[in-house]
């Protein structure tokens, strides 16, 4: 009698985890694979305001299972590279010697979001060091910063030709910006 109800159990709540690499089993319809090299469409996107003087032209995109790697560029030589766990928890992403950001990337559905937290540290000339660390300033130079929150949703359309990123902003006091990103794939 135990043993049917244990296998009735494993068959209403199965696993969420596969047992041997720990990463989430997906029950249901597979989740879109954001993965490929995708060009902006200036013409379709709407990004007024946001103070870019040349827009990330070109994404890439590296995705497998859980973890995701993204490239902003506008150009060859240069662009931003940042890499998120998409497991719902915030994760450390990136350090710049006056930046911390941390993020937070999860599936709603079949669209990928992505909450950027970042750290920015204003330079205090009076302060014995202008660096941060990843844990963030030191507390005489907190208030010398900015807080910007992003958030990202990443929309994969049904023929996976086109990605739409929807980005929202925040910089307290300010109201931000909205802006919307749509890329051709390559």
């Amino acid at each position: 009698m135990r043993i049917h109800l244990f296998l009735l159990m494993l068959a209403v709540f199965p696993c969420q985890t596969h047992p041997q690499s720990g990463e989430p089993v997906q029950h249901g319809p597979a989740l879109p694979n954001l993965s490929g090299a995708w060009e902006l469409n200036l013409k379709m996107s709407k990004f007024e305001g946001i103070g870019f003087r040349t827009p990330p032209t070109l994404l890439v995109v590296e995705h497998s299972g859980a973890k995701v790697s993204m490239r902003h560029t506008a150009s060859a030589k240069n662009g931003r590279s940042l890499s998120y766990v998409i497991d719902g928890k915030e994760h450390f992403v990136n350090f710049t010697g006056d930046e911390v950001t941390y993020a937070r990337a999860y599936w709603d559905g079949n669209t990928l979001v992505i909450e950027n937290h970042q750290q920015i540290h204003t330079k205090n000339p009076n302060a014995a060091s202008n660096r941060m660390s990843p844990s963030g300033p030191p507390a005489s130079e907190a208030a010398g910063g900015t807080e910007t929150f992003v958030t990202s949703r990443y929309l994969l359309s049904a023929d996976g030709k086109t990605l739409t990123v929807v980005d929202q902003s925040t910089r307290p006091p300010d109201t931000g910006y909205h802006a919307v990103f749509i890329y051709d794939k390559q």
